[in-house]
């Protein structure tokens, strides 16, 4: 399983790997997110981010179920420690004189950020078919997820440091592979 504690380009390129030997996966709109080091000729909005889009070639694998299971998989391991993170950060932070994880609701935030990804993980793993909708459901509920931990960082989730970067990569890399392709239909 990929590691997101290496960073999320670094952890897309392994569940890439792990997926397709020796070839990226696609999406099925046709393109292809991995770091800047696998696609280092793509010159994309990602690069600053140390990732890179492209359309795909001849040389990838469509996306299938493990793919995307990887990328809900590694999408909630990155949640995981972005709780710890926010955990510590507010820890060593104080307002009159205590740290903010003494704070109710900033326990109640990682309280409830915590069930959240337990519960898409649960909804992952429930036996039954996978599906797109299904799929797209829950990464939403993860994308949430991160938005309010990222709150909880205020300034902070910015920085070089902070989780900001890889949960904007993991938003757009869950947009690109598990979007279930309907934005031109009618309702």
């Amino acid at each position: 399983m990929a590691d997101s504690s290496i960073g999320y380009p670094a952890s897309l390129d392994a569940l890439h790997e792990a997926t397709a030997p020796g070839r990226l996966v696609a999406s099925a709109g046709g393109h292809v997110v991995a770091s800047s080091a696998a696609l280092p000729l793509v010159d994309g909005d990602l690069s600053r981010f140390g990732a890179a889009w492209a359309t795909a070639g001849q040389d990838t694998e469509p996306a299938a179920g493990q793919f995307r299971l990887g990328l809900l998989r590694l999408h909630t391991a990155l949640l995981r420690d972005t709780v710890t993170k926010a955990m510590a950060t507010l820890d060593g932070r104080t307002a009159d004189g205590t740290s903010l994880l003494s704070r109710q609701l900033i326990q109640g935030a990682l309280a409830d950020a915590a069930a959240e990804i337990r519960e898409c993980e649960q909804m992952y793993l429930m036996p039954g078919p996978p599906g797109v909708a299904k799929d797209w459901l829950i990464s939403q509920r993860l994308i949430a997820t991160g938005r309010r931990l990222l709150d909880l960082f205020g300034a902070r989730g910015f920085l070089a440091d902070g989780p900001a970067v890889d949960l904007f990569l993991a938003e757009v890399t869950s947009n690109v592979y598990l979007h279930p392709g309907t934005e031109n239909q009618d309702a």
